[in-house]
C-alpha cells in the first residue's frame, strides 16, 4: 500500500508533464537525469522554460481586482547558492498580498477557477513575497549589520554557537 500523500501522483501523465508545483509555491521542471521520468533536456531547455513560465507567472492578474498576483517568481539560478542548490525548487513564487497557491493545488489538484477566495480563518501566512513581510527578529544582543537580510539568519545562528560559516553560504551574522 502507497502513502496517502503520494498517492494524486499516480495520475499524472508524466511523458506530458513539462513542470509540476509541490506545495503551495514550488515550481519544478520536469527535467530529464534529475526526475525519474523527465522529458525537459537539462540544460537550455530546462533554464528557457524557467524563464517562460516566471515571465508568465509575474503577468498573471486576479481577474476581480486586475491586481498583479505575483509579486516575482525567484529562479533558482538567481537566488540559491551552495552544494544544496541542485534540490531547490526551479521557481518559488512570491505572492502578492492576499494571495497564495490553495490547499487544492498544494496536494496536487487543480480547481476549476484560478483565483477562489478564502473562506478559512487565515491568521498568516508564509507565501508572501518577502517585500511585503520584512520580517522581525526579537534579540537581547545589538544588530550591528545595516541591513540584515534572511541570508544573515544561517551565519548568524552558527556564528553564536561558535561555529563558523560555511565558505559557500551568503551573509554574515547581524552581530558582527
Amino acid at each position: 500500500m502507497r502513502p496517502a500523500q503520494v498517492e494524486w501522483l499516480l495520475g499524472v501523465d508524466w511523458t506530458q508533464t513539462t513542470a509540476y508545483g509541490l506545495g503551495i509555491n514550488a515550481l519544478y521542471v520536469n527535467t530529464a537525469n534529475r526526475e525519474g521520468r523527465g522529458i525537459v533536456r537539462p540544460g537550455r531547455e530546462a533554464a528557457e522554460l524557467v524563464n517562460e513560465i516566471a515571465a508568465k507567472l509575474e503577468q498573471v492578474r486576479d481577474p476581480k481586482t486586475d491586481q498583479l498576483m505575483v509579486v516575482k517568481a525567484y529562479k533558482a539560478s538567481e537566488v540559491y547558492h551552495g552544494p544544496y542548490k541542485s534540490t531547490a525548487p526551479d521557481i518559488v513564487v512570491g505572492y502578492g498580498w492576499g494571495y497564495r497557491g490553495s490547499d487544492k493545488t498544494a496536494t496536487g489538484q487543480v480547481p476549476s477557477e484560478l483565483v477562489s477566495d478564502n473562506l478559512d480563518k487565515w491568521s498568516g501566512d508564509h507565501c508572501a513575497d518577502y517585500h511585503h513581510v520584512p520580517g522581525v527578529l526579537f534579540t537581547n544582543k545589538l544588530i550591528t549589520h545595516e541591513a540584515p537580510s534572511l541570508y544573515d539568519m544561517a551565519p548568524t545562528l552558527l556564528a553564536e554557537y561558535g561555529i563558523a560559516k560555511r565558505n559557500w553560504m551568503v551573509g554574515r551574522s547581524v552581530f558582527e
